[in-house]
């Protein structure tokens, strides 16, 4: 029996040694494509702020002292400091004062219901004749306009005064002119409350009687002026001259007072006052008197007062921001702050998000904007806490403005192994989350400082071995991953006799039969069986070839693995490829098989001269 083994074993050698080679195939691992990792573990960054910003597309308020001074801990200070963003008031006219005229000194009422701030303006009609200014009164620009001969019956003067009012007023006297006078006092709130009253002022005379007037008019240099207009004539009449203001310029144009006197020679005035809106030429104004008369004229544009609101808003950005850390804090150094609160706000893409309602003064002010830090981009902005009717200005201390980015986790040591937690797997793609690294020697894919709940998958030769299963990470973890990877018993048997095959190669593949697809290969036995271990859990291609190498294709099927120990048959047939191009038999020898090379005539005769001489010797010995 030993010496038909012998026999049979040399037969099998001689066989394979003179199979004819068709082709050649080649196989290399799988690549599986690996998504570039994003998260950085392991760092610890203190980000200083990059540069100024306007991503809310509104203009920045206030200023800096040093934008670089906020780039560095080191006791340099950036001053931010509130602009002022009032507005200008609206004037108004309070009222005037009863009329008072003569031949001696008079003395005005000052209207009812005025306040400490309010501008009077003292309007005195003569007969040309000068005006001595009250004590605590003064001339208003462009003042006074006269024509005619002093204290004739056909002149006339237009003189103004202005004077601030205090909390405490008491109404003026005027010294006698000479023929006559007549005097009003008007008030005006909301006009500027330091310096001179007006913004501009215009004034001139019309020596030949008329009953038409015009009134030369100036160019404002801010908006919201209150332009009063006045003209003066003589008639000696104590019956209403003026009417007809008009203006186009000026909005709410109307007549304000008309005051006329018959003592000596007789004579008045009329002022009319309406609003330029806007910075600009008001332009003349004009009115009809009813008296034909020689005339004095002046405008006055008063200038309202400056009501200031102190704002700060002030954008400070960074542009290359590590956004995938554990910790992102937002940290802010100061200085001496302002009594008004700073706040500091951060921008969501959309809008803006308060996290810091007061920062503390001298002191490290610190906040998590995890929430916030999502791109590589992250802006604040620094904002006064009172930003409407806030009348003193106030300044804030920055030393720095910073992200600390940090990742603090735990070792996860994750190694990869079989179904039966017997062979440890390389070359598996192991996924946490979205990082992936591939299996050592060893079965190992190892992570350093894993925070938080984290998704672990594996992949091998295409196909998901493990159920998708979460990791807590509160301490260092190591876990056998236990994959679907099956043992698989694999009986090789030829078609005609059911024979057991031995010396055939049975490779597997994770798709079709080409090289980039091959899983692993091996020979059948003695016995026509191969166990081809951890094989995935998946519908696989068993291509059968005759001997080792990848030459003649004898068979081929796809099985669904999935049980550990798994076992099928795999049928080899000589026709199972086309012979046309080559041709081979499979030779039933004593319960097993072996491949024969029909084309060559001498080999096929001793080969069948010698299995003849085996037959016979067994049936000798039996």
């Amino acid at each position: 029996m030993n010496s038909v083994i012998k026999s049979l074993t040399v037969l099998t050698v001689l066989t394979l040694v003179f199979v004819v080679l068709v082709y050649s195939v080649y196989f290399s691992s799988i690549q599986i494509p690996v998504k570039p990792l994003a998260f950085a573990q392991g760092t610890n960054i203190e980000d200083y702020v990059d540069q100024t910003s306007n991503v809310d597309g509104q203009a920045d308020k206030g200023t800096h002292s040093n934008f670089d001074y906020m780039k560095a801990t080191d006791n340099n200070y950036d001053t931010l400091t509130e602009g002022d963003y009032g507005s200008y008031a609206t004037i108004s006219y309070v009222g005037a004062g009863a009329k008072a005229s003569g031949t001696g000194a008079v003395t005005p009422a000052l209207p009812t219901g005025w306040q400490a701030n309010d501008i009077f303006l003292l309007f005195c009609e003569t007969a040309n004749q000068a005006v001595t200014a009250p004590t605590g009164w003064t001339a208003v620009a462009n003042s006074p306009q006269g024509t005619g001969t002093a204290g004739g019956t056909s002149s006339t003067c237009l003189t103004i005064f202005w004077r601030r009012a205090t909390s405490s007023e008491t109404a003026p006297t005027i010294a006698d002119p000479g023929d006559h006078i007549c005097a009003g006092i008007l008030a005006f709130r909301n006009v500027v409350e330091t310096g001179n009253p007006w913004d501009v002022t215009a004034g001139d005379v019309l020596t030949t009687a008329s009953t038409s007037v015009t009134i030369p008019g100036a160019t404002t240099t801010v908006p919201g002026c209150m332009v009063v207009v006045a003209v003066a004539t003589g008639p000696d009449t104590t019956t209403s001259q003026c009417s007809g203001w008009t203006n186009p310029n000026l909005s709410g144009l109307a007549q304000k007072v008309d005051y006329y006197t018959n003592s000596g020679n007789g004579g008045g005035f009329g002022v009319a006052a309406g609003t330029m809106t806007n910075a600009g030429n008001y332009g003349s104004t004009t009115a009809t008197v009813a008296t034909s008369f020689v005339q004095g004229r002046i405008s006055i544009a008063l200038k309202p007062k400056w009501i200031s609101n102190y704002q700060l808003d002030l954008e400070v950005q960074w542009i290359n921001v590590d956004y995938n850390q554990q910790n992102e804090y937002l940290c802010i150094y100061t200085g001496t702050l302002n009594s008004e609160a700073l706040k500091v706000d951060v921008w969501t893409g959309s809008s803006w998000v308060n996290v810091m309602a007061s920062l503390s003064a001298s002191q490290w002010n610190n906040v998590s904007v995890s929430d916030y830090v999502t791109s590589s981009t992250f802006t604040i902005r620094f904002i006064g806490a009172t930003e409407s009717g806030d009348t003193s200005q106030s300044s804030w201390q920055i030393d720095c403005a910073l992200l600390h980015l940090w990742t603090t986790g735990y070792n996860l040591n994750l190694r990869v192994m079989d179904y039966d937690l017997s062979d440890a797997i390389s070359g598996a793609y192991v996924y946490k989350d979205n990082d992936v690294l591939v299996s050592d020697s060893n079965g190992w894919a190892n992570w350093t400082l894993v925070y938080g709940t984290v998704n672990i998958n594996v992949s091998y030769y295409g196909f998901w071995i493990n159920g998708t299963f979460s990791v807590t990470m509160d301490s260092d973890k190591t876990i056998n991953v236990q994959c679907n990877l099956f043992d698989v018993v694999v009986n090789v048997r030829e078609t005609v006799r059911s024979a057991k095959l031995a010396n055939v190669n049975v490779t597997v593949f994770n798709a079709s039969s080409t090289e980039g697809n091959k899983i692993k290969s091996g020979i059948s036995d003695s016995n026509g069986q191969i166990i081809l271990t951890n094989l995935p859990n998946n519908t696989l291609t068993f291509t059968l070839y005759g001997g080792s190498s990848y030459s003649l294709v004898v068979g081929n099927t796809t099985q669904l693995i999935n049980s550990e120990g798994y076992m099928f048959t795999a049928n080899a047939n000589q026709n199972y490829v086309n012979t046309t191009s080559y041709s081979y038999l499979i030779v039933y020898v004593v319960g097993s098989c072996i491949f024969v090379n029909p084309l060559n005539e001498s080999f096929k005769s001793r080969l069948s001269k010698r299995i003849k001489r085996i037959k016979n010797r067994m049936l000798k010995k039996t």
